[in-house]
């Protein structure tokens, strides 16, 4: 699975650090690099990304008000990498996956992205089988909710009959005899 990723900070240096270390994912794409939080809402508009590396203080929109600029369509998980720590509960009110606090080792960082590729792979799993289950429920609502077909043994062949062949049925104790026409079959199921 291939992880769309922006990376945004206003710094160049903090972009290629990130860049470099994403380096050792090759699931990641680098879908587009920002310098300010209006270039992350209109990228992450055109792209969808995965994944946000965001930093909060950039100019024209802070890290915080792209992401409430970018509401639900946002990106799937998104990690703060920011030089301030105040924000942290900012940020994770904001459902962030983690919180980079510059400067921070590449150990750190692993284990930040770790995080966020187990989010979105959990997220994609549960998007999945929600629209698998979708899917079941929509086959049911348009099969009949009656039976269509009936499978009839006896003298060791099997034949298969329509329901709405059946004149009648009749009980013989343990079994039902069912007549079509001028033909019957005495059916035990167990």
């Amino acid at each position: 699975m291939k992880i769309r990723t922006v990376i945004a900070d206003d710094e160049r240096p903090a972009r290629r650090r990130v860049e470099m270390l994403l380096g050792d994912f090759p699931e990641v794409e680098i879908v587009a690099q920002c310098e300010n939080g209006l270039e992350v809402v209109e990228e992450c508009r055109r792209h969808s990304p995965d994944l946000l590396f965001l930093d909060i203080q950039m100019p024209e929109l802070d890290g915080l008000e792209a992401l409430r600029a970018l509401g639900p369509e946002g990106p799937r998980a998104v990690i703060f990498v920011t030089a301030f720590d105040h924000y942290a509960l900012r940020a994770f009110d904001a459902q962030a996956v983690d919180y980079l606090l510059k400067p921070y080792d590449s150990g750190r960082f692993r284990n930040a992205f770790e995080r966020a590729r187990e989010l979105l792979s959990v997220r994609k799993t549960t998007a999945m089988l929600g629209g698998q289950l979708l899917d079941l429920l929509e086959n049911m609502k348009a099969r009949p909710a009656y039976l269509e077909r009936l499978v009839l043994r006896s003298a060791g062949r099997i034949a298969f009959r329509g329901v709405s062949e059946l004149d009648w049925a009749e009980a013989e104790g343990n079994y039902v005899r069912l007549h079509f026409g001028k033909e019957s079959h005495l059916q035990r199921e167990k």
